[in-house]
């Protein structure tokens, strides 16, 4: 037979607009010369699909949609006059297009009459790491009988022999933004699937497409019950049956898992195992339900064998396997496995083992964790310094510095010396806050005043504030410092170092108790009030009891706080402007104030309600309120007002008594 072209590129469309183009781009290179001719046939496309499909071949044809996927797939490949009719759908891209040329124009096809392409099913648009794979039938001898059989879920009636080439696929259908297209395909899929379901109730693979269509939409209570339906016919099959069926153990499983069902989980997993040993995602899923159970011994002959089989992916029988679809054999995947495996071995004091399934991590976050932990186990600090300074990503930094610090915290003092010297080496913020931590008493001075001009300490990790305990002279410079931080983050450092260092509860207790802060000084009042909310707080936290001085405290917290938002907002406009401030301790000054100024004039009805309000907004404060109340109400009302009810519900309740 003589053919036109050597291959002919068959597909089928309709309102494809958003999709198409990406792939026609993908396969333009094999429309040069006698290649390729691209073959479309639009179903009834109301965007500009056929638009697009005209920029990329004349031969673009039209006929209407009759519910019956191969029978329109049938008719693409009747108007093929190529040696070889290549499928391709709109929402997939033709991916190692150059290996893909260079097979066709050889004569290694010549010998076989199908041709299998791995297809990458994406689950995240941003990320092409992630991925469900198979191995698809793509390409088929155009002999004269090839033809597709099925309504809904067309399946290519081929023939050996077979060929796996290394060129794949991309599938961007599973992560469409056209939540309404997306939905019509649905429904369409579903009312077909059911259709066949009601001739053959019995049919194994219509049952576990229904739980894929399920599935896909997110409906995973009713594709468990599809998988599980397709299972149970299953079951009753003959071993070799169950064999060519096996990836109803796969969908099963991981529905099961969706479920949080994990001893149902594994039992599907060994289940399926003994059926299928080389299925891959059973090992996998099987880990995952043992690790949910907590039983990570069992959990980790799984993982390692998962490892096994990925490592030896292309020998296995499964990798050819079209029907499969594999899950778990993406990067995303066995990074995780390699970092479960990894942290076990970790917490069996096995840093060496560690190490050696840390090189499978891919993701930074968790690269960093076992890093840390296990070189810090072998006291190999150089190696993990090292580490350290490869690292260019500022989050990751952060990252792994936060957690090295937080097991550094975990060695003997001899040992954090140790740590601090080998870090004190390194020409970044950390290595100069570790010389400071390792360097003389003259020296100190020195170094910290270097890192102070240097640390923005509203971009830098909290535990960089370990260096205000080196300032030993004058601790008051530790507020001056604070000026230039911002609220938020004066907060979080205070409550590190009162949670870290016994003698900073005295230290800001007596700066609350002394400091003068101008009314006018919006630095000023801005740290006087971030350091008082979390001392106030924390006095509440541990004694549950208004000590008189911190009442006086928390009386100056209300004065600073009203001084600091009288230079921040319009206060005049007070009464107008407060319910639009996001900031609820913001409000609760503004709050205050207002409840002062009707106080001031007279008007203690209105102050009432005012004040209301306040205690509303600021639940932590209620206790001290409450004493507040008392005092600037005493000589104004001759009725006992108290706040009662649960301070987590918000019941705060005033009645006259």
């Amino acid at each position: 037979m003589k053919y036109a072209y050597r291959i002919s590129i068959c597909m089928m469309v309709k309102d494809e607009e958003k999709n198409l183009r990406r792939c026609l781009e993908s396969i333009k290179p094999l429309l040069k010369g006698k290649l390729a001719e691209l073959i479309i046939i639009d179903t009834g496309s109301k965007d500009k699909t056929v638009e697009v499909a005209k920029e990329y071949t004349s031969k673009v044809y039209f006929h209407k949609w009759n519910n019956h996927f191969s029978n329109m797939r049938n008719i693409s490949i009747s108007y093929a006059k190529g040696e070889w009719i290549f499928i391709i759908d709109a929402d997939e891209r033709l991916d190692n297009i150059e290996s893909f040329i260079k097979i066709m124009e050889s004569k290694k096809p010549n010998k076989f009459n199908t041709i299998f392409l791995q297809v990458k099913n994406l689950n995240d648009a941003n990320d092409e790491k992630q991925f469900v794979s198979n191995m698809s039938p793509r390409l088929f001898k155009n002999d004269g009988t090839f033809k597709y059989e099925g309504a809904v879920h067309n399946q290519p009636e081929f023939k050996g022999p077979f060929l796996n080439i290394d060129s794949s696929l991309t599938h961007f259908g599973y992560i469409s933004n056209d939540r309404q297209l997306m939905e019509k395909k649905f429904n369409r899929t579903v009312t077909l699937i059911k259709s066949e379901l009601e001739k053959t109730p019995e049919n194994i693979y219509y049952r576990y497409q229904l739980g894929v269509s399920y599935d896909m939409h997110g409906d995973s209570e009713k594709a468990f019950d599809e998988f599980g339906r397709a299972y149970e016919i299953l079951k009753s099959k003959s071993q070799e049956i169950r064999y060519s069926r096996s990836y109803v153990y796969g969908s099963y499983a991981k529905s099961t898992l969706i479920n949080n069902k994990f001893i149902e989980a594994v039992d599907i997993c060994k289940e399926g195992i003994k059926v299928r040993p080389d299925y891959i995602d059973l090992y996998y899923f099987a880990g995952e339900a043992l690790m949910q159970l907590q039983n990570k011994d069992e959990a980790i002959k799984y993982y390692l064998k998962y490892i096994d089989l990925c490592n030896r992916y292309e020998e296995l029988s499964i990798s050819k396997d079209w029907a499969i679809a594999l899950y778990n054999i993406d990067s995303r995947s066995k990074s995780n496995v390699y970092f479960r495996v990894a942290k076990y071995y970790i917490e069996k004091d096995d840093p060496i083992k560690a190490m050696e399934y840390c090189i499978g991590i891919e993701t930074e976050v968790q690269k960093a964790d076992v890093t840390v932990r296990a070189l810090l186990m072998l006291k190999d600090y150089s190696k993990l310094r090292k580490y350290y300074e490869h690292i260019t990503d500022p989050k990751i930094e952060d990252y792994f510095l936060a957690n090295l610090e937080d097991q550094i915290d975990k060695l003997v003092n001899s040992e954090k010396i140790e740590a601090y010297r080998e870090f004190s080496q390194c020409d970044s913020l950390y290595g100069l806050f570790n010389q400071i931590r390792v360097c003389s008493d003259d020296q100190k001075d020195i170094l910290l005043n270097e890192f102070f001009k240097k640390a923005n300490f509203n971009c830098i990790p909290t535990f960089y504030a370990g260096a205000f305990k080196s300032i030993s002279k004058d601790k008051r410079s530790i507020f001056y410092l604070f000026r230039d931080i911002d609220t938020l983050k004066i907060r979080i450092i205070v409550k590190y170092l009162i949670d870290k260092y016994e003698e900073f509860t005295g230290i800001f207790e007596e700066y609350l108790m002394t400091e003068n802060i101008r009314p006018n000084d919006v630095q000023g009042n801005k740290v006087y009030i971030s350091v008082a909310a979390i001392m106030l707080i924390q006095r509440l936290e541990n004694t549950n009891e208004v000590s008189s001085e911190y009442y006086n405290i928390f009386k100056l917290y209300i004065e600073r706080g009203i001084n600091f938002v009288s230079q921040v907002y319009n206060i005049q406009k007070a009464r107008v402007i407060y319910k639009s401030v996001n900031n609820s301790e913001d409000r609760f000054f503004m709050l205050m104030y207002i409840v002062n100024d009707y106080i001031n004039r007279g008007s203690v009805q209105n102050s009432i309600k005012y004040f209301r309000e306040a205690v509303w907004i600021y639940e932590p404060m209620v206790k001290y309120i409450d004493v507040y109340k008392d005092e600037i109400y005493k000589c104004e009302l001759t009725d006992k007002w108290v706040i009662g009810g649960a301070v987590h519900g918000r019941q705060h309740k005033w009645e006259n008594a």
